[in-house]
């Protein structure tokens, strides 16, 4: 935590130029970095799926790639509706707890104990700025770790959401 990478990436009008897979790689790196240690998963979302970092033993951030969506998540900050992804042929998700301090908390539900999302929640906050208000940043963590959870958003967000103020 405490990060002072300075990412920077190329935009002409709200699309980002080429940036391949290598080109993500500084924005990965900073989302590890915010992590620390936890045993977490943070994720950037947005139309077409997310990018993801982290590890919740044996469940690696990278198996969420693809399947958490920015329009699913903006729904559930937007009217406290369910929020769902199919992974693996399992729906995962659950409802949003509270929309509080520019984040909301959605606790995930109906999961075999042998899962390792049971007891699990999703912080998320909405990016803001010209180019990162397409995106929503996450952080998939147990719900023992609320504090290292909510910190973590709360340093993602002061790249990605630089508008917000978030209480950790």
């Amino acid at each position: 935590m405490g990060q002072s990478i300075k990412l920077k990436h190329k935009i002409k009008n709200n699309f980002p130029i080429n940036i391949s897979m290598s080109g993500w790689q500084q924005y990965l790196d900073y989302m590890t970095g915010c992590l620390g240690s936890s045993k977490a998963i943070m994720g950037l979302a947005h139309a077409g799926g997310s990018m993801c970092v982290g590890q919740i033993d044996p469940f690696k951030g990278e198996q969420l790639n693809g399947l958490v969506k920015k329009g699913d998540l903006d729904k559930a900050m937007d009217t406290s509706a369910k929020y769902k992804f199919e992974m693996d042929g399992q729906i995962i998700g659950g409802m949003p707890l509270d929309r509080g301090n520019g984040y909301i908390t959605i606790v995930l539900g109906n999961l075999p104990d042998s899962h390792p999302l049971k007891e699990h929640f999703i912080y998320v906050v909405k990016g803001t700025g010209d180019y990162w208000k397409d995106y929503n940043l996450f952080v998939i963590g147990h719900k023992s770790e609320g504090v290292a959870n909510t910190r973590a958003l709360s340093e993602g967000a002061k790249y990605f959401a630089p508008d917000l103020e978030l209480d950790s």
